[in-house]
């Protein structure tokens, strides 16, 4: 007689017995939170409570937050204070508190600290508030890197008078060589984290981004010194306006002005930052390699901020070999992207060129490397040409540098077909995408901004520098093209090996 089968139990039905459970498990949360949500809605009618009336764990502070259905209040401050002792006292004390409705117009300057004239204005303001002692940290050493360099906060963000978000957030400098400017020249990159209140910077800001917030900012000083001793403006997010145009990417900016504990800083950019949610955002890159290219005696840091550092040293050491084929070239880097981001910072004629974030997507076999522009503020006014810079010639500069874009376009750009393939590229965007109308077209909107900013006497002379520049540099580059790349002969004094090896930090 055989033995009768033995029932198991199999995979399939233990999944349904989990899901049954869990079922039972978010019903009985949800009938819980909306007991609790019943309770908070008389306690936070027309006033703030603290975090602590919403329970220990959090979770339905946290519900209520991404329904933005309470909001998070400024710290409570007095009268300013000059020796900044309220400041230290108070203004970040915990518990945080939260109201059903947003900050009421009348109290807006008063508790953010800013001008109030600011808010009779169709502009963006931003308020960063921390306790003195946090901000002299900061100041006494402005090259102090990490989570370690970290100091809590609080960003109130409003818009034409009307305050639309705040959150307490992780404070750091921004910069390279910024980091030693005086203070009021000083950058800021801002973290949101739900440890401080939100994880997101819940207000759209950037074109394209409107459903996906950032979680980190730059808040940039947007007006640097010329070598002529001109305040320019706006170069960098014109510098990006120009990449994206042409197709090479580039994070999108917006114009804030910035108070810092009460003090105007004056007109900044909010700048998308480049890390792993912009990737993913971006590109949908969920498992990147991201290389920071910029380098100088400032930066400390290693440079591969995101993933494995070994394919970095692999991609690095391939480009060092001078019997690397321009088929291997072509399978691993997006040419099109190299050639896209070299007509930009021709075209714009950027002194520092070698700046941006190198990127290639570990998850994806087969995916190529390719390259984001940043930090292009040094663009417009070259150093050896003041009095006419759109006639500058960058060549030189971009073709002899250690830098993996500088050798991959040498090795390119000896070969014929490549020269061929780059001219072309550069002949159809400065026709059909950089045509005088766009760049017309984006001028007007600096001019306006200037004006709406109030930096307009300030900006004047730069704006029609600008101009002139964007008016008059196509037919300058076309003719440089023409010249440098010419089908029957490689200038050979341009297009040479790298004069020292490529690093590898």
């Amino acid at each position: 007689m055989s033995r009768p089968r033995q029932r198991r139990f199999s995979p399939p039905g233990l999944a349904l017995l989990v899901l049954i459970l869990l079922g039972f498990l978010a019903l009985a949360w949800r009938l819980r939170e909306t007991g609790s949500l019943e309770e908070l809605g008389p306690t936070l009618r027309g006033r703030s409570v603290g975090a602590e009336a919403f329970g220990a764990g959090g979770g339905l502070r946290r519900a209520l937050r991404r329904m933005d259905a309470i909001h998070l209040m400024p710290p409570e401050i007095g009268p300013a204070d000059p020796s900044g002792l309220e400041l230290e006292a108070a203004a970040l004390a915990r518990p945080e508190t939260y109201t059903l409705d947003r900050l009421p117009r009348d109290r807006v300057a008063r508790a953010l600290r800013v001008d109030p004239r600011w808010l009779d204005r169709e502009v963006a303001v931003v308020s960063l508030i921390l306790r003195p002692s946090d901000l002299a940290e900061l100041a006494a050493d402005p090259r102090a890197r990490g989570r370690a360099s970290e100091r809590r906060g609080y960003l109130g963000y409003v818009e034409s008078g009307e305050y639309l978000f705040g959150s307490f957030v992780g404070v750091r400098l921004h910069g390279g060589w910024m980091r030693a400017a005086p203070p009021e020249s000083r950058g800021f990159r801002v973290y949101f984290r739900n440890r401080h209140g939100h994880d997101r910077f819940q207000v759209p800001l950037f074109p394209g981004r409107e459903e996906d917030f950032p979680s980190e900012l730059v808040i940039r000083h947007d007006g640097q010194l010329a070598p002529d001793g001109e305040l320019w403006y706006f170069r960098s997010p014109l510098c990006y306006d120009i990449a994206r145009r042409i197709g090479c990417p580039a994070p999108h900016t917006r114009p804030a002005m910035l108070f810092v504990n009460g003090l105007p800083m004056g007109l900044r950019a909010l700048t998308e930052y480049l890390q792993k949610d912009y990737l993913r955002a971006r590109f949908g890159i969920e498992r990147p390699t991201l290389v920071r290219t910029k380098r100088g005696p400032w930066d400390s840091e290693d440079r591969v901020r995101e993933g494995r550092r070994e394919a970095y040293d692999r991609f690095v050491s391939r480009i060092r070999d001078p019997g690397t084929e321009i088929g291997w070239i072509r399978a691993n880097v997006d040419v099109d992207n190299l050639y896209r981001w070299f007509l930009a910072v021709l075209f714009c004629s950027t002194d520092d060129p070698f700046q941006g974030t190198l990127v290639r997507e570990e998850a994806i076999d087969g995916a190529r490397w390719f390259w984001i522009a940043w930090d292009m503020d040094g663009s417009f006014t070259p150093r050896r040409q003041p009095e006419e810079p759109w006639r500058s010639d960058n060549f030189r500069r971009l073709l002899s540098d250690r830098d993996p874009r500088s050798v991959l376009l040498q090795r390119l750009l000896a070969d014929p077909g490549e020269r061929r393939a780059f001219r072309e590229l550069a002949a159809s965007e400065l026709e059909h995408s950089l045509t005088d109308a766009f760049l017309e077209d984006r001028w007007r909107h600096y001019r306006d901004v200037a004006a709406a900013y109030g930096v307009d006497d300030e900006a004047r002379v730069s704006l029609a520098r600008t101009r002139e520049f964007l008016l008059r540099r196509k037919e300058v580059l076309r003719e440089q093209l023409a010249r440098r790349l010419a089908d029957d002969r490689g200038d050979r004094r341009d297009i040479r090996p790298a004069r020292s090896p490529l690093p590898t930090r």
